[in-house]
């Protein structure tokens, strides 16, 4: 499995709480793919708020990542003492093998691209 996972509305986020927040979101969704896929996956940033995540052996890599949208969607990025924000990803996902990661990872780009069309905030397989 390669997935895509974007940051909704990332620019919205530090547009209005500036790039301090947008980093800790960036660094909270970071750590929750990585406690996602603490030994069987691989991740890294994809430009900024996007990662890629390489993952073998996933029988079932809608729920995994449905699990995963949903976790990132229940964390709480604390702004103060009292405040703090939710943010959402939307993830795309390819399983068909190809000749390279690349061209993999096009595939699952364009995954992505339609959770984006689709209304944010969810996962889709191509």
């Amino acid at each position: 499995m390669v997935a895509m996972v974007d940051i909704d509305f990332f620019k919205r986020i530090n547009d209005t709480y500036g790039h301090d927040v947008g980093d800790m979101a960036i660094v909270a969704v970071a750590q929750a793919i990585a406690k996602k896929f603490p030994y069987y996956g691989y991740s890294r940033t994809h430009g900024g708020e996007e990662f890629c995540v390489v993952s073998v052996n996933n029988n079932a890599p809608v729920e995994t990542m449905n699990r995963l949208r949903q976790n990132i969607e229940a964390l709480a990025i604390p702004l103060n003492e009292t405040e703090s924000i939710h943010l959402t990803v939307s993830i795309g996902i390819t399983m068909t093998l190809a000749n390279t990661l690349d061209e993999m990872i096009n595939k699952s780009d364009e995954a992505l691209y339609k959770a984006k069309q689709n209304g944010r905030n969810q996962v889709v397989l191509l």
